[in-house]
């Protein structure tokens, strides 16, 4: 069995590609966050097991299928990749666009502080009628809404005729014709429009990965949602919405990388029809179970955005419900390019590991197993060590 393992942080070797990937490693874990991004501790993991496969990104392209927090997409862009970024969620799509669409850092403390404070006498009462009392103080509700507001008015010029809200906004943004169309050139390559989503994307999620981090108490799961009731969470702290920094992580590589908000089968339905030559796709799926209803868990963060009813069941579900899951992965491999594959799975999914290698193999794939010895915290208890997997599916006649 091709099976290795890693310990997370020994550095490897003298290798200045292994050392880049510490560096981005090391720099994301500077986002004090408590929920997005746990795949930035494997960052060096996953620049291992590439160098291992001879998966060069250097001018490259690399799908990142289910992106979540984008930090390996950032990864991939930060080893000279042209990087397509897709999420079904808005909240995570705005992640990429912030991190790794963006060619650089457009908005300020005072930017956001603007959107913020700049109140509206009809900013309306959408996150007060739904989460006040719950989720948010009364006055912590009406700051959401009024940015709500304010973001809408400054992006009203972007939005087709006929439409009016945030989520409409966002699929301006996210149109998928505009990202074939850019995705891979140079960087000369621009777009007032793109120009905006880069804005609006660095502004909203500054301002909603401010909210996840005041309002965590850290548990992965409270109710359902990533954000702590109330008047639990009042014990510690409360929002005040001050001097809020932007990230301001944002570079250009010399190629344009995009990002979608797609279902993860329609954008592959969609480059079935236009192919791209990606040299490999990085498949970081839900792994399967309560935990991984990510939609049901970042529904604060969607409702703020207006996609509350935007996304179908049938969507949000594919990959959450163990007696689907084996149909919609197996629908998943069948329609994946024929490049490289690379697959994160844990040793809680819902298949075993080797079930997973197998079940790959099938596909006519050469597969890998690498493990990586894992530390996470789980609501209030000690650290516990699990095991992360990272799987490498090599076309057959490749023998790297």
């Amino acid at each position: 069995m091709n099976k290795k393992s890693y310990e997370s942080h020994d550095i490897f070797e003298a290798d200045d590609w292994i050392g880049d990937a510490l560096d981005i490693q090391n720099k994301l874990g500077g986002i004090t966050n408590p929920y997005r991004g746990n795949k930035r501790k494997m960052i060096s993991d996953l620049a291992r097991v590439f160098k291992e496969h001879d998966i060069d990104l250097t001018g490259g392209k690399a799908l990142d299928l289910f992106a979540g927090s984008s930090f390996v997409s950032y990864f991939m862009k930060k080893q000279g990749a042209a990087v397509w970024s897709n999420d079904l969620l808005a909240f995570s799509y705005l992640g990429a666009v912030s991190l790794v669409e963006s060619d650089r850092n457009y908005t300020s403390e005072e930017q956001i502080h603007d959107i913020i404070w700049n109140d509206a006498a009809n900013a309306g009462t959408f996150m007060r009628d739904k989460y006040a009392g719950k989720r948010f103080t009364e006055e912590e509700a009406e700051r959401l809404d009024v940015a709500r507001h304010n973001l809408l008015k400054e992006y009203e010029g972007c939005l087709p005729e006929g439409k009016t809200g945030l989520a409409d906004l966002i699929d301006c943004f996210s149109d998928h014709k505009l990202a074939f169309r850019n995705f891979g050139k140079l960087s000369e390559v621009s777009d007032s429009v793109i120009d905006d989503a880069h804005n609006f994307g660095q502004e909203v999620i500054t301002i909603l990965h401010y909210v996840m981090q005041k309002c965590d108490l850290g548990g992965r799961l409270n109710n359902g949602q990533v954000v702590a009731e109330v008047n639990h969470r009042l014990k510690r702290q409360k929002m005040s919405f001050n001097r809020i920094s932007p990230y301001n992580m944002a570079f250009d590589n010399g190629l344009i990388s995009v990002s979608t908000n797609l279902d993860a089968m329609d954008l592959l339905n969609l480059l079935k029809i236009n192919p791209v030559d990606f040299d490999v796709v990085y498949i970081d799926p839900p792994y399967g179970g309560g935990q991984s209803d990510y939609a049901n868990m970042y529904q604060i963060f969607e409702d703020f955005l207006g996609f509350d009813d935007k996304h179908s069941d049938k969507n949000k579900k594919r990959f959450t419900k163990s007696k689907t899951y084996k149909e919609s992965f197996n629908e998943l491999l069948t329609a994946l390019p024929g490049c490289k594959w690379v697959f994160s799975y844990n040793d809680s999914s819902w298949a075993s590991v080797e079930d997973i290698k197998t079940h790959i193999e099938s596909f006519n794939r050469q597969v890998f197993l690498h493990e990586v010895d894992y530390k996470y915290q789980y609501r209030s208890k000690e650290k516990s060590s699990g095991t992360e997997y990272i799987i490498v599916a090599l076309p057959k006649e490749t023998n790297s």
